[in-house]
């Protein structure tokens, strides 16, 4: 069905026949800029499905048909946060892992799931990347706005943990959220700098339909009702925000890496 071209996918430097595969479904948190927090309250409230994990042994042999079907050299997990696994059923998927598949693969995940145990099995299941949702390095913000409730802490110590075990981490950040200021933006800046990621991934922040940041955006005034003509989260922000300019958030989104670095000092 596929031109064959489709299956390869750059991955740190290298390009690699890929595949990309799930072993869960949903998930639990309730992010405001996220869709999830809208499916879970609109297709979930009744049973409380917020999450779906597949049959391990149906899994191991799903991944089995389809590498001698395509002969990948590498998996993408596209599982919203796959530490959400029970532990016990996590080692015996890495047990199976190890035994039949043997292939390198990246994941997501948050940092409150990853422990010392966890960041054993996957360096021993051959993780090449795991890659945490940070978004704004300010915990209070993170709280108020988007109703993630981790901590700094907790995220420092998930990027040590990968460390420690030689697991390759990659940061996922967010600019240009409603209420937020550059001030803001420097917290996250610093936040990235101690954690030291192999890699980051920085986003604009995109106000979709259905989730509560768009209503807070139209609320405030920052986009006009219903769906913007035109939503980017590389080239430029919608939002018309006073204390944060469209202009500004693409400035500092496009020197992200390079304050991260110490290349440019971090806005006074």
């Amino acid at each position: 069905m596929f031109d064959e071209r489709h299956f390869f996918k750059p991955f740190d430097g290298k390009m690699w026949r890929s595949g990309y595969i799930e072993l869960t479904r949903g998930c639990p948190f309730s992010c405001t800029y996220c869709v999830n927090s809208f499916l879970n309250d609109v297709l979930y409230c009744k049973e409380k499905k917020h999450i779906r994990f597949k049959n391990i042994n149906r899994s191991i042999a799903e991944i089995k048909m389809l590498n001698e079907r395509y002969k990948f050299e590498f998996i993408f997990f596209t599982d919203e946060n796959i530490l959400t696994l029970p532990f016990d059923s996590l080692k015996k998927y890495a047990e199976l892992w190890q035994r039949e598949i043997k292939l390198p693969f990246y994941m997501t995940t948050r940092v409150e799931t990853m422990t010392d145990d966890k960041a054993k099995l996957l360096r021993d299941m051959g993780c090449a990347t795991v890659a945490f949702g940070i978004e704004c390095g300010n915990e209070n913000f993170r709280r108020k706005v988007l109703k993630r409730f981790n901590t700094n802490k907790q995220i420092i110590k998930a990027f040590s943990l990968c460390r420690k075990h030689g697991i390759r981490t990659t940061a996922n950040n967010m600019f240009g959220f409603p209420y937020e200021t550059e001030e803001l933006v420097c917290d996250t800046i610093r936040l990235n700098r101690e954690i030291k990621a192999d890699s980051f991934s920085l986003s604009i922040f995109a106000p979709y339909m259905g989730t509560s940041l768009h209503e807070t955006c139209v609320k405030e005034g920052y986009i006009k009702e219903g769906v913007p003509p035109r939503i980017s989260i590389i080239d430029e922000s919608v939002l018309d925000m006073p204390q944060l300019k469209r202009e500004r958030i693409l400035e500092l989104y496009k020197n992200f890496v390079k304050y991260i670095s110490g290349e440019m000092k971090i806005p006074a």
